[in-house]
Formats: structure tokens, C-alpha cells, sequence
């Protein structure tokens, strides 16, 4: 014969079953700076656990950082610290549609006896259409003495009177002078006559610090 619980009886089977499993029921909550590296399975931690602005350099590693983790065009020239990109440092054929190049080489040296910039070399270039120009200078400086221990040259690359590289620092020390190269990109230009030059500073060293036989390469780009 089949018996029915009573009300009762159906409360204490309730009452038992929880007494039995409540504590499987239990959530247990991590202490406070107890969670390290050991606690977490490899892989669980994704971008929607990570807060906006939580990452700083301080927690990546140096030479991490590659290029495939960057997004094409996020890179600016704010970006990057002034006098520390140099002609090795840029892939000209990421930089547009080469059209024409040319060198421009002044014989003999500009001395620097101020220490404001002054104009060492210079040549012109015409845009056929709006772009960009990739130039490098070159040369070799020393300090213009042979008893002035150090000469230090500081120059950098303008287009139409503005400069579109940082602040290269040349030291010297005597003849025959140390060979130097750097490199800059313009921003967008209109087509038409630009005029590139290679300007030089002193520190006020004196008979002046020297660049020899300076060459002054352009190329124009694309809009690429």
C-alpha cells in the first residue's frame, strides 16, 4: 500500500536535505591580496577583466611589445622621442610611392660658431602631386681643433623653414671626424616647390665644430 507524507513530514525531509548539503552551498571569498600568478589558470584573464588605463609600462616586459601588436597608423610623431629615429630605423617602401630622388652634396664644411641654428646645406624638391618627402643626411664632423677635446654639433632637417626631425647631437672629438646619418619624414604636403634644408648648431666651442662634405638625399613620396 502506498503511503503519503504528510506535510510535516515534507518539511522535514527539507529541513534534512539542506542540514546534509548546505554546505556545498557555501561560497568561499578570496582574502584581500591573496590572489597571485599560482591562483590563476593560464589563459582566463581576457581584456573585459582588465579596467581602461590599468595597464602602464611598468607591467610589460621589456621587448614584448612587437609590431604585430600595434594597429597600422597608431604610431605618431608625439610618439616618438626627439633625435632617436635614425635612416635604419625607417622602411622607405612602407612609406608611399617612390617617384624621384636626388642628392645634393656641399664640398667643403660649415662651421658652427653660434649656437643658433644655422643653414649648412639645402636643395629643393617639387611635389608633382601632394605627398611626402623621405630625406638622410650625412657627413662627417669633429670638433675644429686639434687641441679642443670636444665639438658638438647639433642639427636636424627642415622643409620650408619648419623642422620635421628632433634634435640630432653630433660629439666630436678631433680629425679626421665622425661619420654621422639621419633620417626624417615630412607630414602631408601640397604639391608644388618645397625647399629641404640641413641646419646646424655650436655649443659655443671655439674655433667651432665642423661638418665636412655634408650630402643631403630626398625622396618624394607618394600619398600612400
Amino acid at each position: 500500500m502506498r503511503r503519503h507524507l504528510s506535510f510535516a513530514n515534507v518539511v522535514s525531509v527539507i529541513a534534512l536535505f539542506i542540514a546534509l548539503g548546505g554546505g556545498a552551498l557555501a561560497v568561499q571569498v578570496a582574502k584581500k591580496n591573496s590572489v597571485n600568478s599560482r591562483s590563476i589558470r593560464n589563459n582566463s584573464v581576457r581584456s573585459v577583466d582588465i579596467g581602461k588605463g590599468q595597464i602602464r609600462s611598468s607591467d610589460i616586459r621589456n621587448g614584448q611589445v612587437g609590431s604585430a601588436d600595434i594597429g597600422d597608423g597608431q604610431v605618431g610623431s608625439a610618439d616618438v622621442a626627439d633625435g632617436s629615429l635614425t635612416a635604419t630605423d625607417i622602411d622607405v617602401a612602407s612609406l608611399g610611392d617612390a617617384t624621384t630622388g636626388r642628392t645634393k652634396q656641399r664640398f667643403g664644411a660649415c662651421t658652427q660658431t653660434l649656437t643658433s641654428y644655422q643653414q649648412c646645406l639645402s636643395t629643393e624638391v617639387t611635389l608633382e602631386r601632394a605627398g611626402r618627402i623621405y630625406a638622410t643626411a650625412d657627413g662627417n664632423a669633429d670638433s675644429g681643433s686639434g687641441s679642443v677635446p670636444v665639438g658638438v654639433n647639433t642639427c636636424r632637417l627642415t622643409v620650408d623653414g619648419t623642422p620635421f626631425t628632433g634634435d640630432f647631437v653630433i660629439a666630436a672629438d678631433f680629425s679626421p671626424g665622425e661619420a654621422f646619418s639621419f633620417a626624417g619624414v615630412t607630414e602631408g604636403l601640397g604639391a608644388g616647390l618645397h625647399s629641404v634644408q640641413l641646419e646646424c648648431k655650436g655649443n659655443g666651442t671655439l674655433p667651432g665644430p665642423r661638418i665636412f662634405s655634408p650630402t643631403l638625399t630626398t625622396l618624394e613620396l607618394g600619398t600612400g
